[in-house]
Order: C-alpha cells, then sequence, then structure tokens
C-alpha cells in the first residue's frame, strides 16, 4: 500500500497569472502551466476580495470569459488542484490581477 503524503497531494506552487486581456463582454486569461496538477480554478469577481466570486474549473492553463459588464473592473485569481482517490486538494491562489472590461 503507498500511503500519499501532503507534499504529494498538493501543488507545490501558486499559478502565476502571465496576461490577461480585456475584450468585448468578455476577458483572455492565460497563467503558467504547473506540473502535476489535475486543473486549475479561477475566481472573478468586481470586487478586490473576491467576494460573492463566480468560480471557473478547468483543465487547460488558459480561459475565455464571457458574458461580462462593460466598463466595469473586474478581479481575478487563480489556483491549481489535484485530485486524488476522488478527492480534491487545492494549492494557493494567485496575486489578484485587475481587468477593466471594455
Amino acid at each position: 500500500i503507498y500511503t500519499l503524503s501532503l507534499h504529494d497531494a498538493l501543488p507545490i506552487y501558486q499559478p502565476k497569472i502571465k496576461k490577461i486581456v480585456a475584450k468585448k463582454k468578455s476577458l483572455s486569461l492565460l497563467w503558467r502551466k504547473l506540473k502535476g496538477a489535475t486543473g486549475y480554478q479561477i475566481a472573478y469577481a468586481k470586487n478586490a476580495s473576491l467576494q460573492d466570486a463566480t468560480y471557473k474549473s478547468i483543465r487547460k492553463n488558459k480561459v475565455l470569459i464571457k458574458g461580462l459588464k462593460k466598463k466595469t473592473r473586474y478581479y481575478v485569481a487563480v489556483r491549481s488542484y489535484k485530485r486524488i482517490a476522488g478527492k480534491i486538494y487545492y494549492g494557493g491562489w494567485s496575486k489578484i490581477k485587475t481587468v477593466t472590461i471594455r
């Protein structure tokens, strides 16, 4: 029987957002891919504390978020997760980035 340690379960690093681009009623987000991560969770909200944030889980290291309001400032953060034996372990959040939608 192989026993996982906490080090094996969690990705060590937080994702770093490389690029965030405001588009018409949407935003494009790209971050550094982490080895060992099963996927990523994106949080975006209209306030810096990310209260009432909307969350999306994806497997790639880029995403296009649609349906945003024009001329509105959004705050975005990303974290990685790893799924082991049906249980999900989350890494830390990236630094919060700001973007104003066109």
